[in-house]
Protein backbone atom coordinates (compact mmCIF):
# COMPACT_ATOMS: atom_id res chain seq x y z
CA UNK A 1 0.00 0.00 0.00
CA UNK A 2 1.10 3.55 -0.75
CA UNK A 3 0.26 6.78 1.06
CA UNK A 4 0.55 10.12 -0.71
CA UNK A 5 1.08 12.98 1.73
CA UNK A 6 0.38 16.38 0.16
CA UNK A 7 0.74 19.73 1.92
CA UNK A 8 -2.42 21.80 1.51
CA UNK A 9 -1.86 25.06 -0.41
CA UNK A 10 1.77 24.77 0.58
CA UNK A 11 3.10 28.26 -0.21
CA UNK A 12 0.13 29.93 1.46
CA UNK A 13 0.41 27.59 4.45
CA UNK A 14 4.10 28.49 4.84
CA UNK A 15 3.20 32.17 5.04
CA UNK A 16 0.69 31.42 7.80
CA UNK A 17 3.14 29.47 9.97
CA UNK A 18 4.83 32.62 11.28
CA UNK A 19 1.88 34.98 10.72
CA UNK A 20 -1.16 33.38 12.38
CA UNK A 21 -3.28 36.46 11.68
CA UNK A 22 -3.42 35.25 8.06
CA UNK A 23 -5.50 32.21 8.99
CA UNK A 24 -8.88 32.16 7.20
CA UNK A 25 -7.82 35.13 5.07
CA UNK A 26 -7.36 34.91 1.28
CA UNK A 27 -3.70 34.65 0.24
CA UNK A 28 -1.97 34.63 -3.14
CA UNK A 29 1.71 34.05 -3.85
CA UNK A 30 3.41 35.52 -6.92
CA UNK A 31 6.01 34.14 -9.31
CA UNK A 32 9.57 35.39 -9.83
CA UNK A 33 9.54 39.13 -10.36
CA UNK A 34 6.01 39.36 -8.94
CA UNK A 35 4.64 38.63 -12.39
CA UNK A 36 1.93 35.98 -12.11
CA UNK A 37 -0.12 34.21 -9.45
CA UNK A 38 1.38 30.79 -8.71
CA UNK A 39 -0.38 29.77 -5.49
CA UNK A 40 -3.66 30.52 -3.73
CA UNK A 41 -5.26 29.68 -0.42
CA UNK A 42 -8.70 28.08 -0.38
CA UNK A 43 -10.20 31.44 0.52
CA UNK A 44 -8.61 33.02 -2.57
CA UNK A 45 -9.87 30.19 -4.75
CA UNK A 46 -13.36 30.76 -3.39
CA UNK A 47 -13.16 34.36 -4.64
CA UNK A 48 -12.68 33.01 -8.17
CA UNK A 49 -9.04 34.07 -8.47
CA UNK A 50 -7.44 31.88 -11.17
CA UNK A 51 -3.92 30.52 -11.16
CA UNK A 52 -1.26 31.69 -13.61
CA UNK A 53 -2.82 35.05 -14.46
CA UNK A 54 -0.81 38.33 -14.37
CA UNK A 55 -0.82 40.04 -11.00
CA UNK A 56 -1.51 43.53 -12.35
CA UNK A 57 -4.84 42.39 -13.84
CA UNK A 58 -6.14 41.48 -10.38
CA UNK A 59 -4.48 44.16 -8.27
CA UNK A 60 -7.72 46.14 -7.75
CA UNK A 61 -9.66 42.99 -6.85
CA UNK A 62 -7.07 42.09 -4.22
CA UNK A 63 -7.35 45.54 -2.64
CA UNK A 64 -11.15 45.40 -2.69
CA UNK A 65 -11.40 41.89 -1.22
CA UNK A 66 -8.58 42.23 1.31
CA UNK A 67 -6.38 39.59 -0.29
CA UNK A 68 -2.89 39.27 1.22
CA UNK A 69 -0.26 39.20 -1.55
CA UNK A 70 3.22 37.72 -1.11
CA UNK A 71 6.28 37.45 -3.33
CA UNK A 72 7.72 33.95 -3.62
CA UNK A 73 9.92 33.18 -0.62
CA UNK A 74 11.73 30.09 -1.88
CA UNK A 75 14.22 30.00 0.98
CA UNK A 76 11.38 29.69 3.49
CA UNK A 77 9.36 27.25 1.39
CA UNK A 78 12.36 25.03 0.70
CA UNK A 79 13.39 24.89 4.35
CA UNK A 80 9.89 24.07 5.58
CA UNK A 81 9.62 21.43 2.85
CA UNK A 82 12.79 19.76 4.14
CA UNK A 83 11.37 19.80 7.66
CA UNK A 84 8.12 18.20 6.51
CA UNK A 85 10.09 15.40 4.85
CA UNK A 86 12.14 14.90 8.02
CA UNK A 87 8.94 14.45 10.03
CA UNK A 88 7.63 11.93 7.48
CA UNK A 89 10.92 10.02 7.53
CA UNK A 90 10.47 9.63 11.29
CA UNK A 91 7.53 7.26 10.78
CA UNK A 92 9.92 4.52 9.69
CA UNK A 93 8.23 3.84 6.35
CA UNK A 94 10.03 3.91 2.99
CA UNK A 95 9.89 7.49 1.71
CA UNK A 96 9.97 9.09 -1.75
CA UNK A 97 10.13 12.88 -1.90
CA UNK A 98 8.02 13.50 -5.00
CA UNK A 99 7.98 17.30 -5.03
CA UNK A 100 8.44 20.28 -2.73
CA UNK A 101 5.05 19.59 -1.10
CA UNK A 102 4.37 15.89 -1.81
CA UNK A 103 5.83 12.57 -0.68
CA UNK A 104 4.95 8.92 -1.10
CA UNK A 105 5.21 6.42 1.75
CA UNK A 106 5.32 2.70 0.98
CA UNK A 107 3.56 1.16 3.95
CA UNK A 108 4.54 -2.08 5.62
CA UNK A 109 1.99 -4.89 5.77
CA UNK A 110 1.56 -4.74 9.55
CA UNK A 111 0.80 -0.99 9.52
CA UNK A 112 -2.55 0.27 10.80
CA UNK A 113 -3.19 2.36 7.69
CA UNK A 114 -5.93 4.65 8.95
CA UNK A 115 -4.17 5.32 12.25
CA UNK A 116 -0.95 6.10 10.41
CA UNK A 117 -2.79 8.59 8.22
CA UNK A 118 -4.17 10.43 11.24
CA UNK A 119 -0.79 10.33 12.99
CA UNK A 120 0.93 11.86 9.94
CA UNK A 121 -1.57 14.71 9.74
CA UNK A 122 -1.40 15.41 13.47
CA UNK A 123 2.38 15.30 13.77
CA UNK A 124 3.17 17.49 10.74
CA UNK A 125 0.62 20.05 11.92
CA UNK A 126 1.90 19.94 15.50
CA UNK A 127 5.60 20.18 14.59
CA UNK A 128 5.41 22.65 11.71
CA UNK A 129 1.93 24.15 11.50
CA UNK A 130 1.49 22.82 7.93
CA UNK A 131 -1.83 21.05 7.18
CA UNK A 132 -1.53 17.95 4.99
CA UNK A 133 -3.92 15.57 3.25
CA UNK A 134 -3.26 11.83 3.09
CA UNK A 135 -4.52 9.41 0.43
CA UNK A 136 -3.88 5.68 0.81
CA UNK A 137 -4.31 3.02 -1.90
CA UNK A 138 -2.59 -0.02 -3.43
CA UNK A 139 -0.78 1.85 -6.26
CA UNK A 140 0.75 5.30 -6.54
CA UNK A 141 -1.78 6.44 -9.18
CA UNK A 142 -4.67 5.33 -6.98
CA UNK A 143 -3.06 7.02 -3.96
CA UNK A 144 -3.00 10.24 -5.98
CA UNK A 145 -6.74 9.92 -6.56
CA UNK A 146 -7.34 9.09 -2.91
CA UNK A 147 -5.46 12.25 -1.98
CA UNK A 148 -7.57 14.28 -4.43
CA UNK A 149 -10.65 13.21 -2.47
CA UNK A 150 -8.90 13.60 0.90
CA UNK A 151 -8.39 17.31 0.16
CA UNK A 152 -12.16 17.61 -0.23
CA UNK A 153 -13.08 15.63 2.89
CA UNK A 154 -13.53 17.00 6.39
CA UNK A 155 -10.84 14.88 8.02
CA UNK A 156 -8.21 15.20 5.25
CA UNK A 157 -7.76 11.42 4.96
CA UNK A 158 -9.05 8.83 2.47
CA UNK A 159 -8.19 5.14 2.61
CA UNK A 160 -9.15 3.55 -0.71
CA UNK A 161 -9.96 -0.11 -0.09
CA UNK A 162 -10.18 -2.43 -3.09
CA UNK A 163 -14.02 -2.67 -3.04
CA UNK A 164 -14.26 1.14 -2.89
CA UNK A 165 -11.89 1.84 -5.80
CA UNK A 166 -14.53 2.04 -8.53
CA UNK A 167 -16.62 4.48 -6.50
CA UNK A 168 -13.65 6.81 -6.09
CA UNK A 169 -12.77 6.55 -9.79
CA UNK A 170 -16.33 7.31 -10.89
CA UNK A 171 -16.19 10.57 -8.93
CA UNK A 172 -12.80 11.65 -10.27
CA UNK A 173 -12.70 13.86 -13.42
CA UNK A 174 -10.27 12.58 -16.01
CA UNK A 175 -8.24 15.79 -15.74
CA UNK A 176 -7.44 14.98 -12.10
CA UNK A 177 -5.77 11.66 -12.93
CA UNK A 178 -2.01 11.60 -12.40
CA UNK A 179 -0.23 12.27 -15.70
CA UNK A 180 -3.31 13.38 -17.65
CA UNK A 181 -2.65 16.97 -18.68
CA UNK A 182 -5.03 19.42 -20.31
CA UNK A 183 -4.34 18.23 -23.86
CA UNK A 184 -4.92 14.57 -23.05
CA UNK A 185 -7.96 15.45 -20.91
CA UNK A 186 -9.56 17.26 -23.87
CA UNK A 187 -8.69 14.38 -26.20
CA UNK A 188 -10.13 11.72 -23.87
CA UNK A 189 -13.23 13.79 -23.17
CA UNK A 190 -13.84 14.09 -26.92
CA UNK A 191 -13.80 10.28 -27.06
CA UNK A 192 -16.29 9.87 -24.22
CA UNK A 193 -13.83 9.30 -21.39
CA UNK A 194 -14.84 11.83 -18.75
CA UNK A 195 -13.87 10.04 -15.52
CA UNK A 196 -11.05 7.94 -14.14
CA UNK A 197 -13.42 4.94 -14.07
CA UNK A 198 -14.14 5.25 -17.80
CA UNK A 199 -10.40 5.45 -18.41
CA UNK A 200 -9.92 2.27 -16.39
CA UNK A 201 -12.46 0.49 -18.64
CA UNK A 202 -10.79 1.63 -21.87
CA UNK A 203 -9.22 -0.77 -24.35
CA UNK A 204 -5.51 -1.41 -23.75
CA UNK A 205 -4.57 -1.28 -27.42
CA UNK A 206 -6.40 2.02 -27.96
CA UNK A 207 -4.74 3.60 -24.91
CA UNK A 208 -1.32 2.34 -26.03
CA UNK A 209 -1.87 3.83 -29.49
CA UNK A 210 -3.03 7.27 -28.39
CA UNK A 211 -1.35 7.76 -24.98
CA UNK A 212 1.82 5.72 -25.61
CA UNK A 213 3.25 3.19 -23.19
CA UNK A 214 3.06 5.71 -20.34
CA UNK A 215 -0.72 5.82 -20.69
CA UNK A 216 -0.84 2.02 -20.69
CA UNK A 217 1.16 1.89 -17.46
CA UNK A 218 -1.23 4.42 -15.90
CA UNK A 219 -4.17 2.28 -17.01
CA UNK A 220 -2.73 -0.75 -15.24
CA UNK A 221 -2.03 1.26 -12.11
CA UNK A 222 -5.69 2.30 -11.97
CA UNK A 223 -6.61 -1.39 -12.28
CA UNK A 224 -4.54 -2.11 -9.18
CA UNK A 225 -1.30 -3.43 -10.68
CA UNK A 226 1.66 -1.47 -9.23
CA UNK A 227 4.02 -0.34 -11.96
CA UNK A 228 5.73 2.72 -10.51
CA UNK A 229 7.91 1.65 -7.62
CA UNK A 230 9.08 3.94 -4.87
CA UNK A 231 12.10 6.07 -5.82
CA UNK A 232 14.14 6.60 -2.67
CA UNK A 233 16.72 8.74 -4.48
CA UNK A 234 15.83 11.91 -6.36
CA UNK A 235 16.53 11.42 -10.09
CA UNK A 236 19.05 13.72 -11.74
CA UNK A 237 17.46 16.64 -13.58
CA UNK A 238 17.91 16.55 -17.35
CA UNK A 239 18.05 20.32 -17.60
CA UNK A 240 18.66 23.24 -15.23
CA UNK A 241 17.53 26.77 -16.10
CA UNK A 242 18.20 30.10 -14.42
CA UNK A 243 16.35 33.03 -15.97
CA UNK A 244 15.02 36.40 -14.86
CA UNK A 245 13.01 39.34 -16.13
CA UNK A 246 14.88 42.55 -15.33
CA UNK A 247 13.38 45.15 -13.04
CA UNK A 248 14.96 47.83 -15.23
CA UNK A 249 15.54 47.13 -18.94
CA UNK A 250 19.20 46.56 -19.92
CA UNK A 251 20.93 47.99 -22.99
CA UNK A 252 24.66 47.46 -22.39
CA UNK A 253 26.62 44.27 -23.05
CA UNK A 254 28.54 44.58 -19.76
CA UNK A 255 25.30 44.58 -17.78
CA UNK A 256 24.14 41.47 -19.63
CA UNK A 257 27.49 39.80 -18.97
CA UNK A 258 27.07 40.35 -15.23
CA UNK A 259 23.49 39.10 -15.36
CA UNK A 260 24.49 35.94 -17.26
CA UNK A 261 27.32 35.32 -14.78
CA UNK A 262 24.84 35.64 -11.90
CA UNK A 263 22.39 33.21 -13.52
CA UNK A 264 25.18 30.75 -14.29
CA UNK A 265 26.37 30.86 -10.68
CA UNK A 266 22.89 29.85 -9.50
CA UNK A 267 22.51 27.14 -12.13
CA UNK A 268 25.88 25.55 -11.41
CA UNK A 269 25.18 25.54 -7.69
CA UNK A 270 22.07 23.45 -8.40
CA UNK A 271 24.13 21.26 -10.72
CA UNK A 272 26.69 20.50 -8.02
CA UNK A 273 23.99 19.81 -5.44
CA UNK A 274 22.99 16.75 -7.46
CA UNK A 275 26.65 15.75 -7.94
CA UNK A 276 26.42 16.24 -11.70
CA UNK A 277 28.20 17.92 -14.60
CA UNK A 278 26.83 19.36 -17.84
CA UNK A 279 27.93 19.12 -21.46
CA UNK A 280 25.90 21.92 -23.09
CA UNK A 281 25.15 25.57 -22.32
CA UNK A 282 22.40 27.68 -23.88
CA UNK A 283 22.23 31.44 -23.35
CA UNK A 284 19.32 33.63 -24.48
CA UNK A 285 18.31 37.29 -24.40
CA UNK A 286 14.96 38.89 -25.19
CA UNK A 287 13.29 42.28 -25.39
CA UNK A 288 9.70 42.90 -24.30
CA UNK A 289 7.13 40.91 -26.26
CA UNK A 290 4.64 43.76 -26.08
CA UNK A 291 4.62 47.54 -26.24
CA UNK A 292 6.39 49.89 -28.60
CA UNK A 293 9.91 49.63 -29.95
CA UNK A 294 11.80 46.94 -31.86
CA UNK A 295 11.58 43.33 -30.69
CA UNK A 296 14.47 40.91 -30.66
CA UNK A 297 14.95 37.43 -29.21
CA UNK A 298 17.87 35.12 -29.81
CA UNK A 299 19.79 32.25 -28.24
CA UNK A 300 23.03 30.38 -28.73
CA UNK A 301 23.92 26.87 -27.65
CA UNK A 302 27.45 25.62 -26.98
CA UNK A 303 28.58 22.01 -26.63
CA UNK A 304 31.57 21.80 -24.33
CA UNK A 305 34.55 19.58 -25.15
CA UNK A 306 34.36 18.25 -21.61
CA UNK A 307 31.48 18.08 -19.13
CA UNK A 308 31.98 20.25 -16.06
CA UNK A 309 30.34 21.96 -13.08
CA UNK A 310 33.10 24.59 -12.75
CA UNK A 311 31.35 27.96 -12.60
CA UNK A 312 34.08 30.19 -14.13
CA UNK A 313 34.49 27.87 -17.13
CA UNK A 314 30.74 27.75 -17.75
CA UNK A 315 30.48 31.53 -17.40
CA UNK A 316 33.12 31.91 -20.11
CA UNK A 317 31.18 29.56 -22.38
CA UNK A 318 27.96 31.51 -21.80
CA UNK A 319 29.71 34.84 -22.44
CA UNK A 320 31.03 33.56 -25.76
CA UNK A 321 27.47 32.74 -26.79
CA UNK A 322 26.17 36.08 -25.49
CA UNK A 323 28.66 38.04 -27.63
CA UNK A 324 27.41 36.19 -30.71
CA UNK A 325 23.75 37.12 -30.19
CA UNK A 326 23.99 40.57 -28.56
CA UNK A 327 22.90 43.48 -30.72
CA UNK A 328 23.24 47.15 -29.88
CA UNK A 329 20.18 49.37 -30.05
CA UNK A 330 17.78 47.03 -28.24
CA UNK A 331 16.35 47.25 -24.73
CA UNK A 332 16.56 43.82 -23.15
CA UNK A 333 13.98 42.76 -20.59
CA UNK A 334 14.88 39.09 -20.00
CA UNK A 335 17.88 36.77 -20.18
CA UNK A 336 18.92 33.38 -18.90
CA UNK A 337 21.00 30.24 -19.19
CA UNK A 338 19.98 26.59 -19.58
CA UNK A 339 22.30 23.68 -18.77
CA UNK A 340 21.74 20.35 -20.51
CA UNK A 341 23.60 17.15 -21.28
CA UNK A 342 23.62 16.51 -17.55
CA UNK A 343 25.04 13.30 -16.09
CA UNK A 344 26.70 12.21 -12.81
CA UNK A 345 30.16 13.61 -12.22
CA UNK A 346 31.45 10.06 -11.75
CA UNK A 347 30.82 9.50 -15.47
CA UNK A 348 32.82 12.53 -16.61
CA UNK A 349 35.08 11.82 -19.57
CA UNK A 350 38.27 13.87 -19.89
CA UNK A 351 39.37 15.69 -23.03
CA UNK A 352 42.39 13.92 -24.52
CA UNK A 353 43.91 17.16 -25.85
CA UNK A 354 43.34 19.47 -22.89
CA UNK A 355 45.18 19.26 -19.61
CA UNK A 356 42.88 20.41 -16.80
CA UNK A 357 42.99 19.89 -13.08
CA UNK A 358 39.52 18.66 -12.17
CA UNK A 359 40.77 18.02 -8.66
CA UNK A 360 41.62 21.70 -8.13
CA UNK A 361 38.40 22.95 -9.76
CA UNK A 362 36.26 20.60 -7.66
CA UNK A 363 37.98 21.75 -4.46
CA UNK A 364 37.43 25.42 -5.33
CA UNK A 365 33.74 24.87 -5.98
CA UNK A 366 33.33 22.72 -2.86
CA UNK A 367 34.86 25.50 -0.76
CA UNK A 368 32.59 28.10 -2.39
CA UNK A 369 29.46 26.01 -1.77
CA UNK A 370 30.45 25.17 1.81
CA UNK A 371 30.98 28.84 2.73
CA UNK A 372 27.67 29.91 1.19
CA UNK A 373 25.84 27.06 2.87
CA UNK A 374 27.27 27.94 6.28
CA UNK A 375 27.08 31.73 6.15
CA UNK A 376 24.23 32.31 3.69
CA UNK A 377 23.69 32.41 -0.04
CA UNK A 378 25.81 35.03 -1.78
CA UNK A 379 28.34 35.38 1.03
CA UNK A 380 31.08 34.44 -1.43
CA UNK A 381 30.47 35.24 -5.10
CA UNK A 382 32.22 35.02 -8.44
CA UNK A 383 33.61 38.50 -9.22
CA UNK A 384 32.14 38.35 -12.74
CA UNK A 385 28.64 38.71 -11.26
CA UNK A 386 29.34 42.39 -10.57
CA UNK A 387 27.67 44.54 -7.90
CA UNK A 388 25.30 42.81 -5.53
CA UNK A 389 22.36 45.12 -6.14
CA UNK A 390 21.64 45.11 -9.84
CA UNK A 391 18.84 45.28 -12.40
CA UNK A 392 18.41 41.53 -12.65
CA UNK A 393 17.78 40.74 -9.01
CA UNK A 394 14.21 39.58 -8.59
CA UNK A 395 11.56 42.12 -7.82
CA UNK A 396 10.11 40.88 -4.54
CA UNK A 397 8.26 43.82 -3.15
CA UNK A 398 6.04 41.70 -0.90
CA UNK A 399 8.37 38.92 0.26
CA UNK A 400 7.97 37.85 3.86
CA UNK A 401 11.05 37.43 6.07
CA UNK A 402 13.11 34.26 5.66
CA UNK A 403 12.30 33.24 9.21
CA UNK A 404 14.24 29.97 9.32
CA UNK A 405 17.32 30.64 7.16
CA UNK A 406 18.56 34.17 8.02
CA UNK A 407 19.72 35.32 11.43
CA UNK A 408 18.45 38.82 10.65
CA UNK A 409 14.93 37.47 10.04
CA UNK A 410 14.56 35.44 13.24
CA UNK A 411 11.43 36.35 15.14
CA UNK A 412 12.15 38.43 18.23
CA UNK A 413 10.03 37.63 21.25
CA UNK A 414 9.62 40.41 23.82
CA UNK A 415 8.77 39.52 27.38
CA UNK A 416 7.35 41.89 29.99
Amino acid sequence: MFALVDCNNFYASCERVFQPALCNRPIVVLSNGDGCIVARSNEAKALGIPNGVPFFQWRNVFQEKGVSVFSSNYALYGDLSNRVMQVLAGFGQELEVYSVDEAFLQLRAETDLVQLGYDVRRQVLQCLGIPVSVGIARTKALAKIANYHAKRSENGLEMMSIPAEDGFLQNTPIGEVWGIGRRYARFLSAHGIETAYQFKQADDVWIRKHLTVVGLRLLRELRGTPYWALQETIPTKKGIASTRSFQTPVTELQDLREAIATFMSRATEKLRKQNAVCQSVLVFISTKHYGHGPHYTNSFSTTLPEATAYTPGLIRAAWAGLERIFKHGFTYKKAGVILSGIHPNTERQSDLFEQRSHHTEDHIMSALDAINQKYGSGTLRIAATGPKKAHWHMQQLARSPRFTTRWEDLIVVHTK
